[in-house]
């Protein structure tokens, strides 16, 4: 198909004859907003939870990498020349019910790479580097427990969020309103495979953009612009002046993805730029692009992986092998409407969603009436993309069955349930290797201690054996 464009560059700031009056009733209802959903979803923008505390308290005894892997006892296996199928090429036909072992592995893996973005930002609105990534690139993924997975961190990823903040309104001293100052955040990095043995058996080298989900207060307002808005190729992208008025998608995702910041950069340029230089570096060779995100993140790997099917140099360039474009999300809400579908399949980007039917997230936005169900195609109406495999909190015997909603919408839970998942008829396996303490420390109100008791392991580390059993019975 033809690429688009940018129907217009995405302003960031407020127009001048903005009133001061109307910037403070602007100021009070995003306050408002916040508040609802700090208060949804257990958010404390101020203060350390209970779970972080305990959770760098379990951090000084292990860390990731000392616990037993996913499917400990289950070797990886080699992917070999069906890679392509683990990557969707056939829509994943036969591998998910029942669950394909290596696929399920394969999308754990993802699912840690977005949990390392949760790990590894500054979530203390008093940091100086709030909202900023904790780590280098080239220290990243050691720092949080994943030395050996094979991947290097090649770029780090910023969004700009396009709410304007006055200058008035961030200096006040009372605290109502600093948690809204950090319109620039680090949402998660660009890192590709290096490693000649894992590159052998994932059958290829696998380039991996990673994106966490809403983290500070101005990403939450963001999500409340539920516009649909016109997509075209963001910056970085091919620019004709060309428009697909058919495809809309969420404006708040939208201007996440492409505002850019007082020197010009985007999380649209930052993720071209890197994957452009990444084929250059490794051209010749069998390569492929991994797009991985949870919850918001999910909302911007699908606008990457339509990014990169709406750009021509991308697609044209004769001397580079075709390079598969994949989507593994988790929690993700909708993001477009049908033709925004659409395209995405033209496009040949293959999306696998990962839904607990118990989040609500994965329900919005949109009037659910008229989304999936729909007969007559409404441009205005909100859908889904790509296959779905769907999990369920309420069939795990580790979960309580009225598990909150932050609990169905954690990135944590949902590892859980998709290492627990085998089949619709059996949709929690006996088998489950996962270690559950990290669900137990993110979740401890919605987790059975009993069940979860025998479960928190952590090989031959008795201290943290120890540590895991007192906190399970606190």
């Amino acid at each position: 198909m033809s690429p688009v464009s940018l129907p217009r560059k995405v302003s960031c700031v407020a127009p001048a004859s903005t009133s001061t009056a109307g910037l403070q009733a602007l100021t009070s209802t995003v306050n408002k907003c916040a508040e609802q959903w700090r208060n949804a979803f257990n958010f404390n923008f101020n203060h350390a939870s209970d779970s972080d505390k305990c959770a760098k308290n379990l951090d000084s005894s292990t860390s990731l990498a000392e616990r037993p892997a996913e499917g400990a006892g289950s070797p990886r296996q080699m992917l070999g020349t069906k890679w392509k199928e683990y990557a969707g090429c056939n829509d994943w036909e036969g591998l998910l019910d029942p669950l394909d072992a290596n696929l399920r592995r394969e999308i754990i893996k993802y699912g840690e790479f977005v949990q390392a973005t949760y790990t590894a930002m500054d979530f203390d609105p008093t940091s100086k580097t709030y909202g900023r990534c904790k780590y280098s690139k080239h220290s990243l993924l050691a720092e949080v427990g994943l030395p050996s997975c094979g991947y290097r961190v090649t770029r780090h990823i910023h969004a700009t969020s396009g709410v304007h903040v006055p200058q008035w309104l961030t200096s006040h001293s009372d605290g109502d309103a600093t948690w809204m100052s950090r319109r620039t955040s680090w949402v998660g990095f660009v890192a590709v495979c290096e490693d000649p043995k894992e590159i052998e058996r994932l059958g290829r080298r696998d380039i991996v953009v990673t994106y966490r989900g809403t983290v500070t207060p101005l990403e939450w307002v963001e999500n409340l612009r539920d516009i649909l808005t016109p997509v075209g190729t963001p910056a970085g992208g091919d620019a004709t002046g060309r428009v697909d008025c058919e495809a809309k998608v969420q404006s708040g995702f939208w201007r996440l993805y492409t505002c850019e910041d007082r020197s010009g950069r985007s999380a649209s340029s930052e993720v071209m730029d890197e994957i452009r230089r990444l084929l250059k570096l490794y051209e010749g060779e069998e390569v492929s692009i991994t797009v991985t995100g949870h919850s918001l993140g999910a909302a911007l790997s699908l606008l990457t992986a339509y990014q990169l099917g709406a750009d021509s140099a991308f697609r044209s360039c004769k001397s580079r092998r075709p390079v598969p474009i994949t989507v593994f999300s988790f929690g993700g809400p909708r993001v477009g409407n049908r033709a925004f579908g659409r395209r995405m399949e033209e496009m040949g980007s293959k999306v696998l969603r990962v839904v607990n039917a118990q989040d609500v997230i994965t329900r919005v936005p949109g009037v659910p009436m008229l989304n999936e169900t729909s007969e007559k195609e409404l441009g205005w109406a909100y859908s889904h993309v790509g296959r779905e495999l769907r999990v369920n909190s309420k069939e795990s015997p580790y979960l309580k069955p009225d598990a909150d909603m932050a609990c169905c919408h954690d990135l944590e839970a949902y590892l859980h349930l998709i290492d627990g998942f085998f089949s619709s008829s059996t949709p929690f396996r006996s088998s489950a290797k996962r270690d559950i303490l990290r669900l137990l420390v993110n979740q401890k109100s919605n987790v059975l201690l009993k069940a979860a008791k025998g479960n928190c392991h952590s090989g031959t580390n008795n201290k943290f054996r120890y540590d895991a059993d007192n906190y399970a019975r606190s």
